[in-house]
């Protein structure tokens, strides 16, 4: 087994000591296992993060295409708005030329002289006396 030196506080050596006897091993022992409990947790750590990064750019992914959609959403948008605005120009033109044809079909009216109903008309209606 390779040997491996290490420099430890005075404060650190005395822990690494009572931690040992607590277990009944040898400082070298204790010490081993320590590191070797790090270097497991280190692993097991950079696995999670591993992990955690490949959580993270399908996120990112997600997030990206549904940016891309809601720029897509908000053209669409401005493109209803867009005809909105010249639907509502041409219902004004159209209200504005029916309001005008309406006004001169109410002067032509004016002009003419009172028609009498129909023969028919006025039969039906019992009117035929008052045209006589």
């Amino acid at each position: 087994m390779p040997r491996t030196s290490v420099t430890l506080t005075e404060s650190a050596l005395n822990l690494a000591d009572s931690r040992a006897k607590e277990k009944g091993l040898t400082r070298s022992d204790y010490i081993a296992a320590a590191v070797e409990s790090a270097l497991n947790q280190t692993e097991s750590d950079l696995n999670q993060l591993a992990e955690k990064d490949k959580i993270i750019e399908s996120i990112k992914l997600e997030l990206n295409q549904l940016e891309s959609e809601l720029n897509q959403a908000q053209l669409d948008l401005a493109k209803l708005e867009s005809a909105m605005k010249a639907k509502d120009g041409e219902v004004s033109f159209l209200r504005g030329h029916v309001a005008q044809l309406s006004q001169n079909i109410s002067q032509i009216s004016e002009k003419l002289p009172q028609l009498p109903p129909s023969q028919e008309e006025a039969k039906k209606k019992g009117w035929w006396r008052f045209w006589k």
